[in-house]
């Protein structure tokens, strides 16, 4: 099903500078590493951080977390970032964190992190003012995170993960939250419809419902072949002939004299009549045989076939097909 996307502009946040030169001033001090380095127990250079300096020193986390951040890779930022809060406490922090998620675009977790930076006590009220306008950007987003759902069939219900939300035309839009969902539609006579939506924060995705006609159900036992119509109906007449000429043949041979012309008559005419009599009877059962085949082939590529063969002194009548 087809869907269009739309999403509001979101302001961005203040830069990161301010939060990155209140952190640089926290971190001012000299780790365990660097100091370890200027009384001449460790001779590396203090910008390289080895992988358990990293790991035990924040301010080393949060210098490699900032040289992360500005080369683009934001989830690796945000993983030492993380780290660093953990183990210095420094609210800070999140603020940074947040930035790194609103460029990644997961603005659920760009709002827990900006409002643990608003609640925190020595957040300056500077900052707490930026990031609340921030804040309250991030609520109108995803306020405004809904399907649009409509479709070619009016009347139809409309289902979200299996929750009824209303009849085609839908009033207004489907507030959701940020997520992956499955619409619905069902209508009586109609196939169901249905499309997969992922909705991003603040988005409004369109979701058109497209119906399709369910065909009316057809017998599904086997039609009676031609062939069968064909031997029953040329069968039933050749036994209707064969009557009348026997009826014949009685009425001629009725009071004649044997010899007389009157007898041989009848004599010719019953003679006929039991041979059409014969043909009809066979073409009947021609008829039954050739429907019970086709019922057990009814999915062949073939039907059987009826075929007259001649022979020395009459002819035959065969039925040719797979048995």
């Amino acid at each position: 099903m087809p869907c269009e996307r739309h999403r509001a502009p979101l302001p961005l946040i203040a830069p990161l500078t301010l939060v990155l030169a209140a952190l640089g001033v926290l971190f001012s001090a000299p780790s365990k590493g660097s100091a370890q380095a200027e009384h001449g127990t460790d001779n590396r250079d203090e910008r390289s951080l080895d992988e358990t300096q990293t790991e035990e020193d924040p301010r080393a986390l949060f210098l490699e977390g900032q040289r992360l951040y500005s080369t683009g890779q934001y989830e690796e930022a945000v993983e030492l970032w993380t780290r660093a809060y953990e183990i210095s406490g420094l609210v800070a922090l999140q603020y940074n964190i947040a930035q790194a998620y609103g460029r990644l675009g997961k603005v659920v977790e760009e709002r827990e992190a900006l409002a643990r930076f608003i609640l925190a006590e020595d957040t300056p009220e500077d900052l707490k003012a930026v990031a609340r306008e921030r804040l309250a950007a991030l609520d109108q987003r995803i306020a405004r995170t809904a399907l649009i759902i409509d479709g070619d069939r009016e009347g139809a219900e409309v289902l979200v993960n299996e929750e009824h939300v209303g009849a085609l035309p839908l009033p207004r839009p489907v507030h959701v939250e940020p997520g992956i969902y499955r619409v619905t539609g069902r209508l009586e006579g109609f196939a169901e419809a249905s499309a997969n939506a992922r909705v991003t924060p603040g988005e409004q995705l369109r979701v058109r419902l497209e119906f399709a006609r369910l065909e009316l159900g057809r017998e599904t036992g086997p039609r009676i072949t031609p062939i069968a119509w064909g031997l029953w109906a040329g069968g039933g007449a050749t036994l209707v002939t064969g009557a009348i000429l026997g009826g014949l043949a009685l009425g001629k041979s009725s009071g004649a004299e044997r010899g007389s012309a009157d007898a041989d008559s009848a004599s010719k005419l019953a003679l006929g009549a039991d041979i059409t009599i014969a043909v009809g009877a066979a073409a009947l059962i021609g008829g039954v045989i050739t429907q019970i085949i086709y019922r057990k082939r009814a999915k062949s590529e073939r039907e059987p076939k009826l075929a007259f063969e001649p022979r020395l002194g009459g002819a035959a009548l065969t039925l040719q097909g797979n048995y």
